[in-house]
């Protein structure tokens, strides 16, 4: 069985790219973050996931600047 405590950490990261996208619907950011993986979603490990959000937060300059939050 999986980790069960890897899944907080995740959604947490999840949550903080979303707030920094707020105009974003779900589907779309997970569209954005799929075209980032640029394979099958079913595949990823959290780990490739979490550098996926990552990219995107720097794309869209994240935590940069006082109009967007990173918390």
């Amino acid at each position: 069985m999986r980790d069960i405590d890897r899944i907080e950490p995740f959604l947490d990261r999840l949550g903080q790219l979303w707030k920094g996208l707020p105009d974003f619907r779900f589907g779309q950011l997970i569209y954005l973050l799929m075209d980032e993986l640029n394979i099958d979603i079913f595949f990823p490990e959290e780990d490739e996931w979490i550098k996926a959000m990552e990219t995107i937060k720097q794309r869209f300059k994240i935590g940069e600047n006082s109009n967007t939050k990173d918390e």
